[in-house]
């Protein structure tokens, strides 16, 4: 005898940024988001591009009336302004991890080892959970820091995710 298996549903999303498409997987299937909240993750690197090539389309998103050249030109000729610009400028920008947890709003409440029929409201749901990764990495325009080490790029990570 043989029993069927219910087939699950899961729907992600994606985004395009900078002309970069960046597609979140789902873990959680759409007919238990409520009860096992919505779980979802980007599956590897996305590198989005240099940030000179970015910043304009950032700045503009965010408000902020200002380009890459306008910056270029601010900043002149005073040496350790435009080096550090320019090195900027050059960086290439990745996400290099995502992960996104919406808790549920349901749950089944279990009453002497029995799990009820039906869900009922979370009282006081959760806040969601996130982990993001970003990262700027050079190529050969890397500063010399000491001996043969160089600087070949900054990493900076933000998780509220339990440990």
């Amino acid at each position: 005898m043989t029993t069927e298996r219910k087939a699950n549903v899961y729907c992600g999303v994606a985004f395009e940024f900078g002309g970069k498409e960046v597609a979140l997987n789902p873990a959680t299937a759409i007919t238990e988001v409520k009860t096992k909240g919505l779980d979802c993750s980007l599956p590897g690197r996305v590198e989005l591009g240099a940030v000179k090539d970015i910043f304009d389309d950032v700045t503009h998103a965010l408000k902020a009336d200002y380009t890459y050249a306008e910056l270029k030109e601010a900043v002149g000729d005073i040496p350790i302004l435009s080096g550090g610009l320019t090195l900027l400028g050059d960086g290439v920008l990745a996400v290099e991890r995502f992960h996104l947890f919406i808790p549920p709003t349901e749950e089944y409440v279990i009453t002497n080892g029995v799990k009820s029929e039906t869900a009922t409201p979370i009282a006081e749901p959760r806040t969601p959970d996130y982990d993001v990764g970003v990262s700027m990495t050079w190529g050969e325009g890397t500063g010399d820091l000491f001996g043969n080490i160089k600087l070949k790029g900054l990493f900076l990570r933000v998780s509220n995710m339990p440990a």
